[in-house]
Parts: structure tokens; C-alpha cells; sequence
């Protein structure tokens, strides 16, 4: 069956969001499972980094590896953070907000 889902542009954004579990049509338990093998890889990276930085002597060209690699990753664990706790949110603005061409005809032509 053909849906709005299936289409090439929407698959792509689903084998995406589905890999890390924000998808919004997704089943919650395989979404819950996702969320929280991405956030263990998430804080195993973000941890590594940070024992490597205070096990290491600090010269400059250590801390700016360290660093060229932990601030990234912290903002890419901050978004990914925030949009997995705002998907339901999203979801529920887009399909309130949603207008079909018939109310937007009312709309546009005062009709």
C-alpha cells in the first residue's frame, strides 16, 4: 500500500530517524531500545574524551585534540538530546497546524 511514508523523499528520513530512534510512527518499545543504545554510545564517546583529557599531560596540541573532537560530539549529544524528547511535540504542532487546500482557499480567497 502506497502512503505518504513510502515515498522516496519520506524513506530516506525514516531509515534515519528509525536508526536512532525518533522516528515519530515508530513502536515505542523498538524507538525506547534505539534512544537507548544511541545515548550509551553517545556517553561512552563524550566519557572516553573526557578521561582522556584528565589522564593526559596538558600541553596544547593535546588539549586541542581532545577538545577539537569533545565539543562536537557534546553538541551532537545535545541535539540529538533535545529532538528525542521534542518528537512528540513536533508531531502533535505539525498535525494541529496542518491546513488542507480547502481551508486554505477559505483562507487565501476569504471565501
Amino acid at each position: 500500500m502506497e502512503t505518504i511514508f513510502t515515498t522516496p523523499y519520506y524513506r530516506l528520513n525514516r531509515l534515519f530517524l528509525s536508526t536512532v530512534g525518533i522516528w515519530p510512527y515508530d513502536d515505542p518499545r523498538d524507538s525506547l531500545i534505539r534512544k537507548i543504545s544511541t545515548y550509551i554510545g553517545f556517553t561512552m564517546i563524550v566519557l572516553s574524551q573526557i578521561f582522556a583529557l584528565i589522564k593526559s599531560d596538558f600541553t596544547l596540541r593535546v588539549i586541542s585534540t581532545i577538545f577539537s573532537f569533545l565539543i562536537p560530539s557534546l553538541c551532537l549529544f545535545t541535539s540529538y538530546y533535545t529532538a528525542s524528547y521534542q518528537v512528540k511535540d513536533c508531531l502533535l504542532t505539525l498535525d494541529e497546524g496542518y491546513v488542507g487546500t480547502h481551508e486554505l482557499r477559505l483562507v487565501l480567497f476569504n471565501l
